[in-house]
């Protein structure tokens, strides 16, 4: 996210988002590998206690980027902007004032 804000975030947080199906497996599979720091689906209160250094957060994924037949598995820049705005969590980790600034940037310019 730090290509997208004024000021660069520095500590390391990782957003996993999946399927609602397939979150608690995502999570459990990161946990048997050994990956320290995961939480899981936390709220903001538990983002705020458990948080630490190059945390792992898995959580349901918020709506389906529409599918490209060339890139089944990609989404276009403007709505995992949209989808990062969304996430009260992840907006939790900076402030949104200068979020949007650069956002509108990139939207206006078509990158």
């Amino acid at each position: 996210m730090n290509e997208f804000l004024t000021h660069f975030v520095a500590q390391k947080t990782v957003f996993i988002q999946v399927e609602k199906e397939s979150s608690i497996y995502v999570f459990r599979f990161l946990q048997e590998q050994g990956i320290q720091n995961v939480l899981y689906k936390p709220g903001k209160n538990d983002f705020n206690l458990y948080w630490s250094k190059d945390c792992v957060i898995v959580t349901d994924i918020i709506s389906e980027a529409p599918v490209r037949a060339d890139k089944p598995h990609s989404i276009k820049l403007e709505k995992m902007l949209v989808d990062m705005l969304a996430d009260k969590l992840i907006t939790a980790t900076f402030s949104k004032a200068e979020f949007v600034e650069t956002v509108f940037f990139y939207m206006d310019n078509g990158q």
